[in-house]
C-alpha cells in the first residue's frame, strides 16, 4: 500500500474488527471516493477522520442522506495544541456530526469551551498498535527490517509546510486556509503558521547538522519523511 495508506490502515482495520465482532457490516475505503459514493452506500454510520472544515460539506451531505456521521480528528492523536485547535471549533460542530469522537480529555475540555457539546471521550485505535497488538501484527516486518540494517537510527521527519508534497508552500497556506486549519487575515492565527514555517526551518537547519554528524561517526540512519512530504526533495538533496 502507499504510504500515505498504510500509515492508518492498521488501526482502522483493527477497529473494523471490534465492529464485526459486534455484528456490524463494515466497509473500509479511500475517503473522498467514498464521499462521492454516499447516495449508493447502505445507511449507516460514517466516521470521518477530522472535523476540520474541509469535511463539512461531505459530512452535512452525509446526513442529509441518512446516514449517522461520527468525526474522529486524527491531527490531534499525538499532541493536542489549543491554539491551533481553536480555529476547529464552530457552532456547525454541534450539528454537523452527530458525535465527535475526541482522543482524551484534552481536546474533550477544550471542544466544550468552544461552546461544542456533542463529544465522547473514545481514545484513539492507532494506541493500540503502540502495545503487544501492535507488536505481532509488525512482528515479521520487524525482523526483516532488524535483520537488513542491525543497530540503527530512526528520524521521522514532519515538514509538511516547507517541503510540502505540492511542491509550492503557498498551495500548503490555500489548503489550511480551506481546510480551517488556519484563518486568512487573523492575527492569531496568522502568527501560528508563520511560526510553524519558521519552527520547520529551525528544525531543518539542525537536521541536517544532526545527520551529517551521524554519517561522519558511520552511524547506520534512516530518515522517514511525513507522508505529506516530496520524497524526491530529500532523496536529491545537497547535505553540503
Amino acid at each position: 500500500f502507499p504510504v500515505t495508506i498504510e500509515r492508518e490502515l492498521q488501526s482502522k482495520t483493527l477497529l473494523a474488527l471490534r465492529l464485526i465482532g459486534l455484528g456490524f457490516k463494515v466497509l473500509i475505503g479511500q475517503q473522498w471516493a467514498i464521499f462521492t459514493q454516499l447516495e449508493s452506500l447502505p445507511r449507516g454510520v460514517i466516521l470521518f477522520k477530522g472535523y476540520h472544515k474541509i469535511f463539512w460539506q461531505a459530512q452535512k451531505n452525509a446526513r442529509k442522506l441518512g446516514h449517522i456521521v461520527f468525526a474522529h480528528e486524527e491531527e490531534f492523536f499525538i499532541h493536542f495544541l489549543k491554539d491551533r485547535a481553536e480555529s476547529y471549533f464552530k457552532a456547525q460542530l454541534n450539528w454537523i456530526p452527530h458525535r465527535i469522537l475526541v482522543s482524551g480529555e484534552l481536546e474533550q475540555q477544550a471542544l466544550l469551551a468552544g461552546g461544542v457539546h456533542n463529544t465522547v471521550n473514545a481514545g484513539n485505535p492507532r494506541s493500540e498498535l503502540l502495545g503487544t497488538i501492535g507488536r505481532n501484527i509488525f512482528q515479521d516486518e520487524i525482523e526483516k527490517i532488524s535483520k537488513k540494517y542491525g543497530a540503527f537510527v530512526l528520524i521521522n521527519t514532519n515538514f509538511g509546510t516547507i517541503n510540502s508534497e505540492w511542491g509550492d508552500p503557498t498551495l500548503c497556506r490555500k489548503w489550511a486556509i480551506s481546510s480551517g486549519m488556519l484563518i486568512d487575515g487573523d492575527e492569531k492565527s496568522e502568527k501560528y503558521f508563520a511560526d510553524t514555517v519558521a519552527g520547520e526551518k529551525w528544525s531543518l537547519n539542525f537536521l541536517e547538522g544532526l545527520l551529517n554528524a551521524l554519517e561522519d561517526a558511520k552511524i547506520t540512519t534512516i530518515l522517514r519523511p511525513h507522508p505529506g512530504e516530496d520524497i524526491d526533495w530529500w532523496r536529491y538533496r545537497d547535505w553540503e
